[in-house]
């Protein structure tokens, strides 16, 4: 699904030059489930936004689904993350004057395909169909962070991007939200990838690449016998 080629990204700032990514090679397959690691500054969170379709390489190559999307207009980025890839912050990024219900269904309103039960459905798959007329206010962290697991569900994507998902959280909330990914890649296999700096939450998926300075220092498969 994912094929990333000598990926290099250069930021510049008149007459300096920094270079944030300096060849990155890897590849992902379709229901994979990966953690990105690295300190902060290694470059793991410019990844995450070039392999969502957020920005784009200064050079390299990267093929998702066998298109080339280093050569796709800002339009036709755009659509490749409305229909394929679904974003989980750590912010949540949920509406405070939008109930819960209406927050999950925004890309739908978005699409001008708004659908009600589609949204209903996608809280029942989180847990959360008797919060849905709940302000965010009106919710815990992990509450938040599944309602907005919820509003990626109901794009359907093949891809989860999930960046610090549970930075803001407390352990028990944060065991919750990692089980609620872990379901979700093995039961729908969607492909889901984890930028975090925490070891514990790399090692509840199946392979960490590990970041430093711009570059892979080394992706490994995890030997997960531990209870999720």
């Amino acid at each position: 699904m994912i094929k990333v080629s000598g990926i290099r990204k250069v930021y510049r700032m008149g007459d300096l030059e920094l270079a944030v990514l300096r060849g990155i090679d890897l590849e992902m397959n379709d229901g994979e489930m990966v953690a990105i690691v690295g300190p902060s500054g290694s470059g793991k969170s410019t990844l995450m936004n070039i392999l969502g379709c957020l920005d784009k390489v200064s050079s390299g190559s990267y093929k998702l689904d066998e298109i080339e999307v280093t050569r796709l207009s800002d339009g036709k980025l755009a659509r490749i993350r409305n229909r394929k890839i679904g974003f989980v912050f750590q912010s949540y990024n949920l509406l405070p004057h939008l109930n819960t219900l209406e927050n999950v269904e925004l890309p739908l309103v978005y699409r001008g395909t708004s659908n009600r039960k589609l949204a209903l459905e996608s809280l029942e798959k989180v847990g959360l169909s008797d919060r849905a007329h709940h302000k965010p206010t009106e919710l815990s962290g992990g509450q938040q962070q599944r309602a907005s697991i919820a509003r990626v569900l109901t794009q359907s994507p093949s891809i989860i991007l999930a960046d610090e998902p549970t930075g803001a959280l407390d352990t028990h909330s944060s065991k919750e939200i990692l089980n609620l990914l872990t379901e979700l890649n093995q039961s729908e296999g969607i492909t889901t990838i984890i930028v975090t700096h925490d070891p514990s939450v790399a090692a509840r998926t199946r392979r960490i690449i590990r970041i430093e300075d711009g570059l892979v220092t080394s992706d490994e498969p995890v030997n997960n016998g531990q209870e999720n």
